[in-house]
């Protein structure tokens, strides 16, 4: 068996080679159909369907608020009530975003800061590799000064020294470390790749925020981003109806803010989202729509080479007869055909691979910069 494939192997790369023009087109056809899958279900799979970089990434959730006309943030007496009072949400983190210069680099240097609860890690259930991460006592008025770092920050700028644990955060800072965040972690945040008119990258350096006073705290300034992990069970759905009903609480256990009347008028309610959809926003019924061009476009490249071998076999019927005049069985006859359908499509593959690992790197260019994982995008 093996030596009759190897033979027909070879008869047929000698029959693709007497006919180059059939050869090429169907090659190229194939390679351009699959090249072009490629480059786009690589972006597909990296930025849709693979799993967020948390633990039970399904769970998480991204909680603002919006009112007839916009949309808002998290306000601190949200946060306060909805930790308390919820049963959908095992916990919820609360941040803000911002950048500002870092000295002890040589020239100040403006850095991505992330401002942060001390639930805000675990309700990612991101732990740090070294240290630790913030704890009540960080936040609260008069506390020292401390910081967690990326691991990015801590390879570049301590020279990912295990001692720089309780060490300043640079020469001359006041801040001290006392965390070092994994590698490979990426606090994915949606439309906050620009803050205050500055843009980088994913953040290196997270400050305590500072101590929420229940007296204080109202529900009106929707300042913070929100994020909570759902309880054991609980839906996205299950989250929205009950803080709904939280909010109205929220309102009237912190006042200052905004009254139960002004939020009836104005529409307010909570906004629950998972943090994928969040995160992707309208950019996953546009990529979607572009899959679904580019495989019918395979589709239409592969019938197109059916039809190339469908006319060169009305041109082979004299072959044909001849081989089965000498005794070739239909089991050998399909072989045949399959023998150079084989090298055709492995070939064609091989190459559309080739064109797509050329053509991603410029289709990543035209895509918008604020578009999540876009760094994570390899041929696939």
């Amino acid at each position: 068996m093996m030596e009759m494939v190897g033979r027909e192997v070879r008869q047929a790369v000698r029959r693709l080679l007497r006919r180059p023009v059939f050869a090429g087109t169907a090659l190229v056809t194939i390679a351009l159909g699959v090249g072009a899958t490629t480059a786009i279900f690589s972006v597909v799979e990296t930025v849709l369907l693979r799993a967020l970089p948390y633990e039970q990434g399904d769970r998480l959730v991204m909680i603002g608020h919006e009112s007839l006309t916009d949309r808002l943030g998290m306000p601190d007496g949200g946060f306060l009530h909805y930790s308390a009072r919820s049963r959908t949400l095992e916990e919820v983190g609360l941040w803000i975003e911002s950048s500002g210069p870092v000295v002890g680099l040589g020239e100040p240097v403006e850095l991505g800061q992330i401002i942060a609860s001390n639930s805000l890690l675990p309700t990612l259930g991101v732990e740090p590799v070294l240290g630790r991460g913030f704890v009540p006592e960080d936040h609260a008025a008069g506390a020292d000064p401390v910081v967690i770092v990326s691991h990015g920050f801590w390879t570049r700028h301590l020279g990912a020294d295990p001692d720089a644990i309780g060490d300043p955060m640079l020469p001359g800072s006041s801040q001290t470390v006392v965390g070092v965040l994994p590698e490979g972690f990426d606090f994915l945040r949606p439309e906050a790749l620009v803050v205050f008119g500055n843009r980088f990258d994913a953040p290196d350096v997270y400050y305590p925020l500072s101590e929420l006073d229940p007296g204080t705290a109202r529900f009106g300034n929707f300042m913070y981003h929100g994020v909570g992990r759902l309880a054991s069970g609980a839906t996205v759905e299950d989250a929205q109806i009950e803080l709904d009903r939280l909010m109205v609480e929220a309102a009237e256990a912190y006042p200052g803010g905004l009254t139960v009347a002004q939020l009836t008028e104005g529409q307010f309610r909570p906004r629950v989202e998972a943090l994928k959809t969040e995160l992707v926003g309208d950019l996953a019924g546009v990529l979607w729509l572009l899959a679904g061009a580019v495989g019918f476009v395979l589709l239409i490249a592969l019938a197109n080479v059916a039809n190339l071998f469908l006319v060169r076999a009305e041109t082979r019927v004299e072959e044909l007869s001849l081989r089965r005049a000498l005794g070739a069985s239909r089991g050998a006859v399909r072989l045949a055909y399959l023998s150079e359908s084989m090298i055709l499509s492995s070939s064609g593959g091989i190459l559309g691979v080739c064109l797509a690992s050329l053509a991603t790197p410029p289709l990543l260019r035209l895509v918008p910069g604020d578009v999540p994982r876009l760094d994570l995008v390899g041929l696939n």
